[in-house]
């Protein structure tokens, strides 16, 4: 009798801990995934901001050295 609980005690105890490696797998991928998603909007974000100020023709101006502004 003891030696069957010993054996459930060791198979419940082995669901245990890879229920918790799933777990964390779970939270890294959802960290993963937030961080990602955080990304994605700031490049659109600063995509939108460029075309919505027009920058992206005064920094290819800056780039090559012909700045009207100081000029």
């Amino acid at each position: 009798m003891s030696f069957q609980l010993t054996i459930i005690h060791e198979y419940s105890r082995g669901i245990d801990k890879h229920q918790s490696s799933f777990v964390k797998l779970d939270k890294f991928l959802q960290r993963a995934s937030h961080f990602i998603i955080k990304l994605i909007r700031m490049a659109l974000f600063l995509s939108f901001w460029f075309v919505s100020m027009e920058k992206i023709p005064f920094l290819i101006q800056v780039v090559k050295g012909k700045n009207t502004i100081a000029s």
